[in-house]
Order: C-alpha cells, then structure tokens, then sequence
C-alpha cells in the first residue's frame, strides 16, 4: 500500500507526505535432500555476531546471534585487538 498526500499547497511551500506499508508471508519448503538448515551469512564484526539462515518451515532471513563473552564480574571480554569476544557458536539463540 503506498498512500501519497500534500496536506498543505501554496505557492512558495509544498508539503509532501508518503505513507508506505507492506506485508510478505515466506515459509521454507524444502532447501536440499540432506538438510533442512542453509546458512546465509555468518557475521563476526563488533556490530553483529549472528548469522542469517534459512530452516525448513520458518519464514525466510532467520537471525541468530550471540552475545559478548563477559567474565566473572559480567565485564565484556576483548581480545588483543580490541575487539570483542563472542560467546561460542553452540550458544546462538
């Protein structure tokens, strides 16, 4: 649905407003006869430590994600780079 409007016209000032909304319905069927899990990306930046994934009968673009590593004290492990440490793959949700 788009829906465009100019809620106040003259002649020195035009204001335009758009309205657009969408809704898409995706399921998996089938991905390959030995598996029902295709991974997509996988991220491992700062920003992002996830993965996008297709899984049998979900909807399309599933994301998984981890979070950051924290010690004892709960502060956020880094590694010699500066960059932060993940939890392990196994603790995606």
């Amino acid at each position: 649905m788009l829906l465009d409007i100019i809620p106040v016209q003259t002649e020195n000032f035009t204001w335009n407003t758009t309205f657009n909304a969408a809704f898409n319905e995706t399921e998996v069927l089938k991905l390959s006869p030995t598996s029902d899990q295709f991974l997509v990306q996988e991220y491992g930046g700062n920003e992002f430590l996830g993965r996008l994934y297709y899984q049998v009968g979900m909807p399309m673009n599933q994301l998984a994600a981890r979070t950051y590593l924290r010690d004892s004290q709960g502060r956020i492990q880094v590694d010699n780079n500066g960059y932060v440490v993940a939890t392990p793959p196994s603790d995606y949700k």
